[in-house]
């Protein structure tokens, strides 16, 4: 047993000139959000039709899909004199912990082309149930780049995105750089690609996406992609497949409109 809620606050029309101000509370049994945004959907005089958000969040997530055991591990794996592990023990107990505070800005580039820049600060930490900071996961390997309990970095994003009202198609391309402006501070640089086309078959329709990433520098196990998921590879939980600093994925999916 246990609490599920959420609040939320929104004003839609900031100082009479269309900004948006809202706040967020979400509680779980596990994951916990709260998010404070503001957003400018027009900053004033400018040309470019340019958007501005500044946000401060934080965040419980859970982890255990990709720093603890599998949930359904075979008991017949365990060593004779290893005990049987309660489903909590299995998930691995670990919950990531961000406060995230951050600024974008996003404008139209072309026709159905659109563009964002962004910096944002942000400090991450594992830990357990109970809130008590975590070093390391179930199989004794370390949580955090740096060792300590937290992590933080500085980070610029600049990513495009093409969306095709006519055929559906997308692409979307970003580019992360993590900034060491503090000698303790993450130092990456994470490359992101995904492609999406729909290709008409009579009734049906062929769904091809692919998706693919990099990271070159520092990688806390929390940054790496995780390959499992309902987005991802369908019939596992996020991270079941794996994680890694490298991958590449595909899927393709027959879709059909049921006439009812």
């Amino acid at each position: 047993p246990g609490f599920v809620g959420n609040f939320t606050y929104s004003q839609r029309n900031l100082f009479g000139l269309n900004q948006k101000l809202s706040a967020l509370v979400e509680l779980g049994q596990s994951d916990s959000l709260f998010r404070l945004q503001w957003v400018d959907p027009w900053i004033r005089g400018d040309p470019n039709r340019t958007s501005r958000t500044v946000s401060i969040m934080n965040t419980r997530t859970s982890a255990a899909a990709i720093h603890g055991k599998a949930l359904d591990a075979d008991p017949g794996s365990l060593a004779d004199d290893e005990p049987a592990a309660t489903g909590e023990e299995r998930a691995g107990n670990v919950t990531l912990g961000r406060l995230v505070a951050g600024a974008e800005w996003r404008r139209p580039l072309a026709a159905n082309w659109s563009g964002i820049a962004g910096l944002t600060w942000q400090r991450s930490c594992c830990m357990d149930s109970h809130g008590q900071p975590l070093l390391t996961d179930v199989y004794g390997a370390p949580l955090t780049f740096s060792g300590k309990h937290s992590d933080c970095m500085m980070l610029g994003v600049l990513s495009g995105s093409y969306s095709s009202p006519a055929d559906g198609s997308q692409l979307g391309i970003s580019l992360e750089q993590a900034l060491p402006l503090h000698s303790s501070w993450l130092n990456f640089n994470r490359l992101r690609v995904r492609a999406e086309q729909p290709v008409p078959l009579g009734p049906f329709t062929l769904n091809l996406r692919g998706k693919a990433g990099s990271v070159y520098g520092d990688l806390p196990p929390y940054e790496a992609f995780p390959l499992g998921g309902t987005n991802s590879v369908r019939g596992y939980a996020e991270g079941g497949v794996g994680s890694g600093r490298h991958f590449i994925e595909g899927t393709a999916e027959l879709r059909w409109v049921a006439p009812w």
